[in-house]
């Protein structure tokens, strides 16, 4: 699979779901509930359009449609504006597969990111995993720090990897086969449907 570089445009009606992978039971006499955790990733999903009004800005998107050839390249969907400024960080030793990721090479005795922003880390397999901060990232005098955060990491990333905090995006690839556009009124709208490429 190729990484497929997105065009510039103006991204609208965004939406980013997490699918947790619980399974509810419901009694039918009582009207109890029971959440069971299950097995298997925690899989992002997106959406969002593009609206393009002339032919020079539409000409990469369509072009970007069809290199994706459906679901089987990926490109990175962006998550959110520029979070921070400086340099990202890199993994430090210690990290493991899990909700918990030690970092260096962030400004010292800082709250470089709050609980809620996102990060993106790429994984050694080449996956790239957009994981959402359930904690304040603080580092200390050396400028490392541990992030905690959700989903879970799936592989334990490799020491010195480079970590996206700046402008995080979601590993993506188009969720079906079918992919077009609309045009109406010289107007033409770019869906995006897509779910994260592990």
């Amino acid at each position: 699979m190729a990484e497929i570089p997105m065009p510039a445009g103006d991204i609208e009606d965004v939406q980013i779901e997490l699918d947790q992978n619980f399974q509810v039971n419901r009694s039918e006499w009582t009207g109890r509930r029971r959440v069971s955790g299950m097995p298997g990733a925690q899989k992002w999903y997106a959406s969002a359009q593009v609206d393009i009004a002339t032919e020079d800005e539409e000409r990469p998107w369509r072009l970007f449609f069809l290199k994706l050839r459906g679901p089987v390249h990926r490109f990175r969907f962006p998550v959110a504006c520029s979070q921070r400024t400086g340099a990202n960080p890199t993994v430090r030793a210690g990290a493991t597969p899990l909700t918990t990721l030690p970092l260096q090479g962030l400004p010292a005795n800082a709250t470089v990111l709050k609980g809620g922003n996102y990060m993106t880390v790429p994984l050694p397999s080449g996956h790239h995993r957009l994981v959402m901060l359930t904690e304040d990232l603080v580092t200390n005098g050396a400028g490392q720090g541990t992030a905690t955060f959700v989903p879970e990491l799936m592989e334990v990333p490799a020491e010195g990897a480079t970590v996206e905090t700046i402008n995080p995006y979601l590993h993506a690839s188009f969720d079906n086969s079918r992919q077009g556009w609309k045009t109406s009124n010289g107007v033409t709208v770019f869906a995006i449907t897509a779910e994260e490429a592990l």
